[in-house]
């Protein structure tokens, strides 16, 4: 039996975790949600997450917050940011942090599928590669 794929959802408004929650469970992937960057921090050290989304601004810090956070963990788990914003400055400033993927919110339901399986496949192909070379 496979185990489920745990995808971190960072957000301080419970519509937009909503969303976000049946997005992904739609996805056929599991959501773990919490508020703010303090609450990930415990999470990312408590269990298995295989991607994170979180939005730009958190209630105490940023996705730059974020991205720092996860590096130290895994150089493989990918950060998907979204944005209240559609401007191609904010989807720059995003992907030059290290994000994977900056989309605009809200986003359709098959583009966030589409971009979790991407990052998801990505990642492997980045742990296979790693474990190959050592």
């Amino acid at each position: 039996m496979a185990l489920p794929i745990n995808i971190l959802i960072i957000c301080a408004g419970k519509e937009e975790q909503a969303k976000f929650t049946e997005m992904v469970r739609m996805a056929g992937m599991r959501a773990v949600c919490c508020a703010n960057l303090q609450e990930a921090r415990v999470i990312l050290a408590r269990q298995e997450i295989h991607a994170v989304i979180c939005e730009e601004i958190l209630p105490d810090g940023s996705f730059h917050d974020v991205i720092e956070q996860v590096r130290p963990a895994s150089e493989e788990l990918p950060v998907i940011v979204f944005s209240n914003s559609s401007e191609w400055d904010t989807y720059l400033r995003v992907m030059r942090a290290g994000a994977f993927d900056c989309i605009a919110y809200p986003p359709e339901s098959a583009e966030v599928a589409r971009i979790l399986w991407q990052a998801l496949r990505q990642s492997k192909q980045h742990i296979e590669m790693a474990m190959a070379a050592s």
